[in-house]
């Protein structure tokens, strides 16, 4: 979920505001200036500038000064092109390849949003090892879709990256808040008060997933009860434990066999890697292919294992000038 307005009169987070009155940089693009320290807060209070300022901080009254791009790391729109421009061949065709592939996957378009199916293997945000995400080809992908111009396009939820499943494009900063505060609403969170001029958002957004698990091996495949809800936290940001949220999700088991189940899953919550965790740690069942989250019983399913060294020359040699043979293997 990313950063939302809030209702009162300075209740603008600092990444919102730069969604609003700063240059049209994705998504990426934008965490990635306070991740540098590019971005500084002016605190009128202590009249100091913090030069690491997070994301949620907010800015002052006016917003005039609250943010400033340092001589270093930041780029307006016409660097961020620059960059694209400077960008290998390789990569750029590798860039268009993705933003057709995305383009073929359009499911629904509005004034407000569009709905796409992302694929798998495509992630939703940049970062360290991602050369290509949702948020970098978007703006190319449906550019040539009649309403809102394209660049402004924002990410409002996200999925992990080898997950494919209907994904919600705002067209704009205000439709972006609207669908913020729906997920926020739909997910408990109450009103957010952002988007519309609504203290609701009037939106009911609901999710459900379908995820293959690997069944504990023995008598505890059996013991999956047909239907349920998980209510195991899930850590969140820095913090780890200490910082885990609640995080709700109820499932129903489909089909099963052979040592698999289909699940259908309806999280309350977008936590990151809610429904893995739910699984593998809730369920004891982790999603197929979960090669981080999978957890399995050392020795399970193992038979009988022989290992023999061999006999070293030194040995050999004695036992021969001693006329001992060896003995038979067991």
């Amino acid at each position: 979920m990313p950063d939302t307005t809030r209702s009162s009169p300075n209740g603008c987070k600092a990444l919102s505001w730069l969604r609003r009155r700063g240059p049209p940089l994705p998504e990426s693009a934008l965490h990635k200036l306070f991740r540098v320290s590019t971005v500084r807060l002016y605190d009128p209070a202590t009249q100091r500038i913090h030069s690491r300022p997070s994301s949620r901080q907010q800015p002052g009254n006016d917003g005039a000064g609250s943010t400033t791009s340092g001589s270093t790391g930041g780029r307006s729109s016409g660097d961020t092109s620059l960059a694209a421009a400077r960008a290998s061949p390789s990569r750029q065709r590798a860039s268009e390849r993705w933003a057709a592939r995305l383009r073929s996957c359009l499911l629904h378009s509005d004034p407000d949003l569009l709905a796409v199916c992302k694929p798998a293997g495509l992630a939703c945000q940049g970062g360290s090892g991602v050369s290509h995400s949702v948020d970098s080809v978007m703006a190319a992908a449906f550019a040539h879709l009649p309403g809102p111009a394209s660049h402004h396009l924002r990410l409002v939820h996200r999925l992990d990256r080898q997950t494919t499943g209907a994904l919600l494009l705002a067209r704009g900063p205000d439709a972006a808040a609207w669908l913020a505060a729906a997920f926020q609403e739909s997910s408990g969170g109450g009103s957010s008060g952002g988007g519309r001029g609504d203290s609701s958002s009037g939106a009911i957004i609901r999710k459900q997933y379908w995820a293959v698990v690997a069944l504990p091996e023995g008598g505890a495949a059996h013991r999956l009860p047909a239907a349920g809800a998980i209510s195991l936290p899930v850590p969140g940001g820095r913090g780890g434990v200490a910082a885990a949220q609640p995080a709700p999700t109820r499932y129903r088991v489909l089909h099963r066999g052979g040592g698999l189940a289909w699940l259908e899953l309806a999280p309350a919550t977008g936590r990151k890697h809610q429904l893995r965790l739910h699984c593998a740690q809730g369920l004891g069942a982790a999603i197929l292919g979960d090669g981080r989250l999978a957890v399995r019983k050392p020795g399970a399913g193992r038979g009988q294992v022989v290992a023999t060294a061999p006999l070293p020359a030194s040995w050999r040699a004695l036992l021969e000038h001693q006329g001992w043979p060896l003995p038979d293997p067991d």
